[in-house]
Formats: C-alpha cells, sequence, structure tokens
C-alpha cells in the first residue's frame, strides 16, 4: 500500500473516533456529600486506550478494556458502580459485561465502536473506543511516529495561539476574524516505515489549558487556548498489547496583529483625532501586522527604526482581509480613503501590512496624526 493510500485509508478511519460525553436526567438525584468539592465530583468516563487493533487469530483477538470514572483533574474516583458496555456490531466485535474485547471478523478499515457507560446517580458520562481487526497473525511493531501539518518542527508542534493567519478576515469596520483550529496528521510507523493504518485512538494533553484536542488517530484538530506547552500523548493498543506515542505541543506568541485607525471625538465641539485603537501589538518573529484605517483620513506609519520591518509574506498579508495592499518594506507612505463600515472587507485603499522577523521592540508613529503605537516581537513561551 502506498504512503497515499494509507493516508486516505486512515483518513476515513477517524471522523468516528471521538470521545463523546452525555448526561441524562436518571431517575435518583445525585446528592453528592455535603461537603464535597465541585472539582472531586463525577467529570468524565476515561477509557485506558482510545483504539485498538486486534487480529482474528487467537491469542491476538482479545483484550481487556478498562473504564474508569475521574475527576476534573484526572483522579479514579471509587465505588460508583459497574461500567456498562456495548458493542455497535457484536457480529465482528463483541464485548463482555466486564470489558473484555474479542474479534470475529475482520473489519477492513472500519473501526467497530465499543461503547462504554456508568450513571451515577442523575449524572450519566460515556465513552466509545474504536476497534479495527486484521487477518493478519504477524502484530505490527510501533517504533515512531510521523508528524505533519503547519507549525511542525521535528517532534515538536509550535502554533501560535491565534492560529498561523491563513484564515485572518478583516471586516469593513476593521475588526479581524480568523479560525485558529491547527489540522494534525499523526501516524504510527512500523519498524520498516509503514503507517499502522489500522490503529485507532485520541490523544490526551498532560496540561488541557494550552490546547484543546478533538479528533482519533491519524487526523486531530489543535485548539489553542492560551500561550504553554503540553504533551500530547496517544493511547492505543496492538494486538492486546499498549501502546503510547507522545509529542509537544508549544501554544505561542500571536502569529499576526491588527492595528485598527480610526476616528473618535476630541472634546464638546465635534472635534476629533486619529486613534490607533490596540496600539501595543505582541507577535512572533516573522509574524506580521495589518493596519486596517477605517477613520475616513490619509495616516502614515513611520518607525523609531525600520531597518528590520520586512514586506509581508504570503501567510498573512491584506489580501486575506480582501484587499491587495502595495506591500513593501519600511515606513508606510500615508493611506486611506472612505470606507463602508457594513461592506465585508476593506477596501485595498485602507490596508497596510509589515512583517517582523527579527525579535525586538518597534515604536511607531503617525506624523499627520500624532498617534503612536509599538510592536513587541518575541519568541519566549510563558512558563506552564
Amino acid at each position: 500500500m502506498s504512503f497515499l493510500s494509507a493516508v486516505r485509508r486512515a483518513g476515513g478511519l477517524t471522523c468516528a473516533a471521538l470521545l463523546v460525553l452525555g448526561c441524562s436526567d436518571g431517575a435518583e438525584p445525585f446528592r453528592p456529600p455535603a461537603n464535597a468539592a465541585a472539582d472531586t465530583l463525577y467529570w468524565t468516563l476515561a477509557a485506558d486506550v482510545g483504539g485498538a487493533v486486534l487480529s482474528t487469530v487467537a491469542p491476538y483477538d482479545t483484550f481487556r478494556l478498562v473504564v474508569t470514572p475521574r475527576d476534573k483533574h484526572g483522579n479514579v474516583i471509587q465505588g460508583l458502580g459497574p461500567v456498562t458496555f456495548h458493542s455497535v456490531d457484536p457480529a465482528r466485535v463483541e464485548v463482555s459485561a466486564d470489558g473484555l474485547v474479542r474479534a470475529h471478523a475482520a473489519t477492513n478499515g472500519e473501526g467497530v465502536e465499543i461503547k462504554a457507560e456508568l450513571a451515577a446517580g442523575n449524572t450519566r458520562h460515556e465513552t466509545s473506543v474504536y476497534i479495527n481487526v486484521v487477518d493478519s497473525d504477524t502484530p505490527p511493531v510501533l517504533t515512531t511516529t510521523l508528524l505533519m501539518g503547519a507549525g511542525v518542527v521535528g517532534d515538536t508542534v509550535r502554533w501560535p495561539v491565534t492560529g498561523d493567519g491563513s484564515s485572518l478576515q478583516i471586516r469593513g469596520d476593521g475588526s479581524a476574524q480568523y479560525s485558529p483550529f491547527n489540522v494534525l496528521y499523526w501516524f504510527p510507523m512500523d519498524e520498516y516505515g509503514n503507517p499502522i493504518v489500522d490503529l485507532l485512538g485520541w490523544a490526551t494533553p498532560s496540561n488541557p489549558q494550552p490546547a484543546l484536542v478533538v479528533g482519533g488517530m491519524p487526523l486531530f484538530y489543535l485548539l489553542p487556548r492560551t500561550m504553554g506547552r503540553t504533551m500530547l500523548t496517544f493511547h492505543g493498543a496492538i494486538f492486546g498489547a499498549p501502546v503510547t506515542a507522545s509529542v509537544y505541543v508549544d501554544i505561542t506568541m500571536p502569529a499576526f496583529g491588527v492595528v485598527k485607525i480610526k476616528s473618535v471625538a476630541a472634546g464638546l465641539g465635534g472635534e476629533t483625532r486619529i486613534v490607533f485603537d490596540s496600539p501595543d501589538i505582541t507577535i512572533i518573529p516573522g509574524g506580521t501586522v495589518v493596519w486596517a484605517n477605517v477613520s475616513g483620513q490619509p495616516v502614515d506609519i513611520v518607525f523609531d527604526d525600520s531597518t528590520h520591518v520586512a514586506a509581508h509574506g504570503s501567510l498573512v498579508s491584506c489580501a486575506n482581509a480582501g484587499a491587495a495592499d502595495p506591500g513593501g518594506a519600511g515606513n508606510i507612505a500615508p493611506f486611506g480613503e472612505p470606507q463602508d463600515l457594513t461592506a465585508p472587507h476593506l477596501t485595498s485603499g485602507n490596508c497596510r501590512s509589515r512583517s517582523f522577523p527579527t525579535p525586538g521592540t518597534y515604536t511607531y508613529h503617525s506624523p499627520l496624526t500624532g498617534a503612536t503605537g509599538q510592536i513587541i516581537v518575541t519568541d519566549s513561551l510563558p512558563s506552564s
């Protein structure tokens, strides 16, 4: 099987490989102890693996699925009662009342869902584990993983907290919107360098604060929450033997910033003045700043030191905002024209951008208006 075929095959497996949580109103109301802290209550139901590949050949046709209730900190909660298990296709993969999974027939790349459920009073959680079954009697050996996607540097993913800016949109009123999702492809590899495409599962973060992870092997969606570092660990099983693989994810400073230039009232006599809304921007090296002029008047941008102020690259530009600015490096000549604030995008006459590849602090001002601002470029990562 070619690598491309493996990618296509694996990609079709992962849409269902998501952790499913749910709640329902049971007959008995849940009554925690009067002194119970909220963070010790039944928070989730967690499986020891995200997915598994089994064989139709004994002894590789069985493994025991362990599912435990946990609080919000991941601590096991004792005494909540038995977990119930259910297979959506017992003819191919069955599961016993105590979680013993047994494979009967090959799944041909389609994972069979095993559902686990536990109710405690009026709180119910469930989780799903997906099982693939092959006819081979030789278990693949996971020796490494292949990580693909934006921001991948070796065994680490560096992803700006605002995303890479490729979907940055600036509305006619100068406000910005973007989609911060990063799509990662993470393939377990055997000793011959081939993807183990039958292995399903998901990854859990060591620290859930920096990023939310959604999806299953090999396709994961990474949604940044705040700057910091977390380790993603994949949990799976091959022919009954647990396997894990980990990768670091660093959520860094933003990749882009938008400075809105607007007109505000300056006094009781109807006077106005031009200001930079959010004039202090922090970005990573190589990031881009976009100036969105919705003041209706020409504004210029002059840097105290423009030596390292570069033309924007292909990552973020005014073109992403629906307007092709003239580009260029260094200071920005006066620009600005009347703008329809209800328009879906800025006009080209109201958008300028510059890139900043070198760390440092860049102060700037507008001689025409007197407005000032600064740009901080840093690759530092807050400790987590």
